[in-house]
């Protein structure tokens, strides 16, 4: 038994949480029924059934709670509703003007008029009344005061009550027979033979927000019709302020005519009106409700944040079109026109962007787009990441492998340009959400780095950060390279001039300025000021090969001559003064003139002068010289030999000195 009752009690758990139960609402002018997160909400041309029927119908007045509007005006008759409720009513009547046929008088100070009741079929029911002074009051009980229209004189002034509140905002008809007419009446038309055109406005605020809109559609109750056409068509007022194309003021049902009605007597006004047919309804018959498909336009002012949805209604032009239809004056309210909109809200729910977008472009940097969706109801399904590239919209599918849970996220590397991304998200159950746009800009690279590389045959170096030298005969090795790959084109400058990239030749003499910069390209600004190094080439004779640097060092020897106290400085390829230390050793290449003037052991020492002098004496001493010339060539010849063997030793010695302290 116990079996058989778990067993029972489970199939009902199971069936009754499979019921759905709808479930209805009302407000003043609207009525909602919901089942299972999707709801249809009628937006009614005056109060709810449901409103009417349990708020308005047993009150005792309902003044205040209905508009007296002005069907007809003549100027001369005055219709005043004093009071009413749904079964009475009291009229102040006032006639103030010429009479006429209606208008007769019965006395000095009393006249007659007519005074008409028209009911909803049309017809009328007419009374006589007496107006004293020029005024009567009146009343009457009527099995439903607020479907009826009040009418003093014949044909002239002709009030209705209408609902003060209503989601029907305007609704009247423009006629091309009638170009300067308005056409705020208890009915409305679309006419081809003498165009007709009818404009109708609602009111969406009702609508709760953040919700998914997916279906509105217009109904309208056709109360006549003369056709042979094919379809009635409904297109989208953007403007639903109803601006007049001829003046640029705003519009209402009561001042709307032909001519300045606001999407141009000829129906060009694309600023205005989307001139493209929503819809059609080719049902065109009497007391058939027309229905249009107005999602577009619905959803479209819904999600601009708008207030109002406006439309117009034009006929096939073709063939002949007559269909009139009840609008909001309309005393019964089931014949009015309504918009049903229908809308989820079971469905999924973004909520923070917590994306992490490069500013500037860097080919090694992802930009990371995270969003968060759930749903209360139903799992996520799937989620999309929608940006905008220069090759059209693109679709990326995005997951929460990255953080789980409710953070969805997707990775790319973006080029420069200026872009837009939004999300979707689906259900389960099917029911799409999507979330706001967002636009974000990715800017050029401004750092593009570029490196110099310097280097040559004799001496193996990769300067990038410094300044490079070397001789005449050297083949110089310049090569600019991008920091980032593909990020422009690198030029090399040497001394001003564009050379081949990369550079390799010798150089003159002389110290060369090397430049690299790049011209940058779609995702990278050029970088004009790149890298400068300074490479001084020196002069050199080579003789031979041989020593360091893996393939031999050439010998090279270079005789610098400066003024005594000064040396040659290789940098500044000058003869600069040399310091105290400097001077207190200098190799005898500097002391060859203190040589030739020692008074001891130079060319000019006392000693050779002493010997020059009798040298001197004997050649020119003729007694000695007469009878005697051997002997003093011998002389000669004796002290000559003397000077040079005493010089010789001297010479070799400061020759093999020079020899040491020689620049190589």
């Amino acid at each position: 038994m116990k079996k058989v009752f778990l067993v029972l009690l489970i199939f009902f758990s199971i069936l009754f949480s499979t019921i759905s139960y709808a479930e209805t609402t009302y407000g003043p002018t609207w009525e909602e029924t919901c089942d299972n997160g999707v709801c249809t909400r009628t937006l009614y041309s005056g109060y709810s059934p449901s409103y009417f029927e349990n708020n308005l119908t047993n009150l005792a007045s309902l003044k205040g709670y209905y508009n007296k509007v002005y069907l007809k005006y003549d100027n001369d008759h005055d219709i005043i509703i004093n009071d009413f409720n749904k079964t009475w009513i009291d009229f102040n009547l006032t006639f103030d003007g010429n009479y006429s046929e209606y208008e007769y008088e019965v006395s000095d100070n009393k006249i007659k008029t007519k005074f008409k009741i028209g009911y909803p079929n049309g017809t009328e029911i007419e009374y006589e009344v007496e107006l004293e002074d020029n005024k009567t009051t009146t009343n009457f009980v009527l099995d439903n005061v607020l479907e009826y229209n009040y009418t003093l004189g014949e044909n002239s002034t002709t009030v209705q009550l209408q609902d003060a509140d209503s989601e029907n905002l305007d609704d009247c008809e423009v006629d091309e027979q009638f170009p300067d007419i308005t056409g705020d009446n208890t009915g409305m038309g679309v006419g081809s033979s003498n165009e007709i055109r009818t404009y109708i406005k609602f009111n969406i605020s009702s609508i709760p927000s953040s919700v998914i809109i997916t279906n509105a559609t217009l109904f309208m109750n056709q109360s006549s019709s003369i056709t042979t056409s094919e379809w009635v068509a409904v297109y989208h007022v953007i403007d639903y302020n109803w601006t007049s194309h001829t003046t640029g003021i705003n519009l209402t049902e009561h001042s709307m005519t032909w001519n300045n009605q606001t999407c141009g007597a000829n129906f060009d006004n694309s600023t205005h009106c989307n001139l493209t047919m929503m819809d059609n309804d080719t049902s065109i018959s009497f007391g058939v409700w027309d229905e249009w498909n107005v999602l577009i336009a619905v959803n479209n002012e819904y999600n601009n944040g708008d207030k109002n949805v406006s439309f117009v209604l034009r006929g096939d032009l073709t063939p002949v079109t007559e269909a009139n239809y009840y609008s909001k004056e309309w005393g019964t309210i089931a014949s009015r026109p309504y918009l049903n909109v229908t809308y989820v809200t079971s469905y999924p729910q973004w909520y923070n962007n917590q994306s992490s977008i490069v500013s500037e472009y860097n080919p090694n940097t992802l930009s990371q787009f995270n969003i968060t969706w759930n749903d209360t109801n139903f799992d996520i399904d799937d989620v999309f990441l929608e940006i905008n590239l220069s090759s059209g919209t693109t679709n990326y599918t995005a997951t929460n492998d990255t953080y789980e849970g409710d953070i969805y996220n997707y990775s790319i590397i973006l080029p420069v340009g200026n872009y837009y991304w939004k999300s979707y998200a689906n259900n389960t159950d099917g029911d799409w959400n999507t979330s706001d746009e967002w636009t974000f800009t990715i800017a050029k690279n401004t750092s593009n780095p570029i490196h110099l590389n310097t280097s040559n045959d004799n001496w193996a170096t990769n300067t990038t950060d410094a300044n490079f030298s070397g001789d005449m005969y050297d083949t110089f090795y310049l090569n600019g390279y991008l920091g980032y790959p593909s990020s422009g084109l690198a030029l090399l400058y040497i001394d001003g001039s564009n050379f081949a990239n990369p550079y390799s030749d010798t150089l003159s003499v002389k110290t060369h300025t090397i430049k690299t910069n790049t011209t940058g390209n779609a995702n990278y600004s050029a970088n004009g000021t790149g890298v400068t190094y300074y490479v001084t080439v020196t002069s050199s004779t080579t003789t031979t090969t041989g020593g360091g640097g893996g393939g031999g060092v050439a010998s090279i020897i270079e005789f610098f001559i400066c003024p005594v106290g000064q040396k040659y400085d290789q940098e500044t390829q000058k003869c600069v003064p040399m310091s105290p230390e400097e001077l207190d050793v200098l190799p005898p290449i500097y002391e060859i003139e203190s040589f030739f003037l020692n008074p001891i052991v130079g060319p000019l020492s006392l000693f050779h002068l002493a010997l020059l002098g009798m040298l001197g004496y004997f050649i020119t001493n003729k007694k000695i010289v007469k009878g005697n010339k051997l002997i003093v060539v011998i002389l000669v010849l004796g002290v000559l030999m003397i000077m040079y063997i005493s010089l010789q030793a001297e010479i070799d010695s400061y020759l093999n000195n020079i020899l040491d302290n020689i620049n190589v």
